[in-house]
């Protein structure tokens, strides 16, 4: 889980694991990173883990 996409995420992916993208703004993801969640507040995170 991070909120970075180039960094956080991009990690996740190359690692092999699942990743959550945490998005406080909403931003638009432009880039081609793929996660495979999102999530703008952190309580959405125990619906993630459970």
């Amino acid at each position: 889980m991070g909120d970075s996409l180039s960094s956080d995420i991009k990690g996740g992916n190359n690692a092999g694991i699942a990743t959550c993208w945490f998005n406080p703004k909403g931003l638009k993801n432009e880039t081609d990173i793929k996660c495979s969640y999102e999530i703008q507040d952190l309580s959405q995170l125990l619906d993630i883990v459970k």
